[in-house]
């Protein structure tokens, strides 16, 4: 994570609506621990309710997004990995190992998104290894000055 100035100052109210969209996905995430494609859908209607807001907040909805589907990816491999170990063959080193990593990202990320939220709401940009430069790309052509954007 790292803090960054954004393309233009964003108001409070930005701010806001950016911290809630990790706020949802760390709410979703303590109702619904073990069905983590929950936090994905939650995460996916909280943007879409916001696709018509400014580029701050769209922005901070995408990079929650892209780490969702990540953990999402991650937690979900390592589950059908657990069920067919336990079905076919005796669990090995490597096993354990792959399953300590996917338990320290989905902590990482915990304690990311809670970061994130202060941060926000201490008026601050955050950035997130790797899902940021990816929010980039999708924003390259999008970013606009807020008074532009309402025009």
């Amino acid at each position: 994570m790292r803090e960054k100035e954004f393309e233009y100052q964003p108001e409070k109210y930005e701010f806001e609506k950016a911290s809630n969209a990790y706020l949802i996905s760390l709410f979703i995430l303590v109702l619904v621990l073990p069905l983590p494609i929950i936090n994905l859908f939650g995460s996916i209607i909280f943007y879409t309710t916001n696709r018509r807001s400014t580029p701050f907040v769209r922005w901070h909805c995408t990079q929650v997004i892209l780490s969702q589907i990540f953990l999402l990816v991650i937690n979900n491999l390592m589950i059908f990995w657990t069920l067919m170990l336990n079905l076919l063959v005796p669990i090995s080193p490597f096993y354990y190992t792959c399953l300590i990593i996917v338990i320290l990202f989905n902590i990482i990320e915990l304690i990311a998104t809670v970061v994130t939220i202060i941060l926000l709401n201490n008026e601050k940009h955050v950035r997130w290894l790797f899902f940021s430069n990816i929010t980039d790309y999708f924003f390259k052509n999008k970013m606009q000055k807020k008074e532009e954007l309402f025009w």
